[in-house]
């Protein structure tokens, strides 16, 4: 007979062996009693059928037949791309190299704030509310001081999106009514004062652990954006929020007239877009 608590994930939490084949086993969600009669064996395990995978097995000879049990944790699963993967909570147990490097690691969304289509910033606005907007750090580059992050896209709440337009033609069937429309829908939404950038439709949740394959898969798709933040990029002395990293971005002039910080960070969109690559090749692939 053996007991073993393993400090691995997801690792056997309890294991069991040569029970008696009288042995009786109650599983409930919460918890897993054992009693073995013919010894007096008798255990409790604080954990049920809703967070471990319990294995009760058959064993031994037919003269000699005994039962084992095994515990393990249920690793949780990722919504979007079905695979398992692990807990911050467990960085302890595995050991906190071991989780950073681990290509099952949870990555989980914090909550930013949209600042226009192009900028997230981490903090709330102080001069007028801003709608929030997920961000995730994947990384952070070394070579040019600047940490890399995956944020849902952001669209103008002021302007009639490409979707809705799209739908307007396919029933009215004339692009030129459309414009009427959308022009009128857009002066209409200057006027609202609750009418801002916001985030497009996205499955991201903040509260909800998911797989690098998933953030990897929407960004192919265009459902994340890649975007970069620093205090001192490559010898450049500013200290700014997540810039979102595609050439509209960098060819922003906000409605006061100033040209976006891209600018100051790479001599051309180019060089920006090269960078980007850089980036994508060393985290999403």
């Amino acid at each position: 007979m053996s007991f073993a608590l393993q400090a691995t994930y997801p690792g056997v939490c309890f294991s069991k062996n040569a029970l008696s084949p009288k042995t009786k086993f109650e599983i409930t969600s919460s918890s897993v009693s054992i009693r073995d009669p013919t010894d007096g064996y008798s255990y409790t395990f604080p954990g049920g059928s809703a967070k471990y995978s319990i294995t009760i097995t058959d064993s031994g000879t037919k003269k000699r037949p005994y039962k084992n049990i095994t515990i393990k944790r249920l690793m949780p699963v990722c919504p979007i791309s079905k695979l398992p993967i692990i807990e911050p909570a467990m960085a302890l147990e595995i050991g906190r190299s071991v989780y950073e490097k681990s290509p099952d690691r949870g990555c989980k969304f914090e909550r930013g704030f949209a600042f226009d289509c192009y900028q997230v910033i981490l903090q709330q606005y102080h001069q007028k509310y801003l709608k929030p907007a997920f961000y995730y750090k994947i990384g952070v580059d070394r070579q040019s001081t600047c940490d890399v992050y995956l944020v849902v896209p952001i669209v103008d709440g002021c302007q009639m999106q490409p979707a809705l337009i799209d739908a307007l033609y396919s029933r009215i069937g004339n692009m030129d009514v459309i414009k009427i429309i959308a022009r009128y829908y857009n002066q209409l939404c200057e006027k609202d004062l609750n009418c801002n950038f916001h985030m497009a439709d996205t499955p991201i949740k903040s509260d909800t652990l998911y797989h690098k394959s998933a953030l990897v898969d929407l960004f192919i798709q265009g459902h994340l954006k890649l975007g970069i933040t620093n205090d001192d990029f490559i010898g450049v002395g500013y200290n700014y929020d997540i810039l979102i990293l595609e050439p509209d971005a960098y060819n922003h002039i906000s409605p006061f007239g100033t040209v976006s910080v891209l600018t100051h960070m790479f001599q051309s969109c180019q060089e920006m877009m090269e960078f980007r690559e850089f980036l994508i090749a060393k985290y999403l692939v």
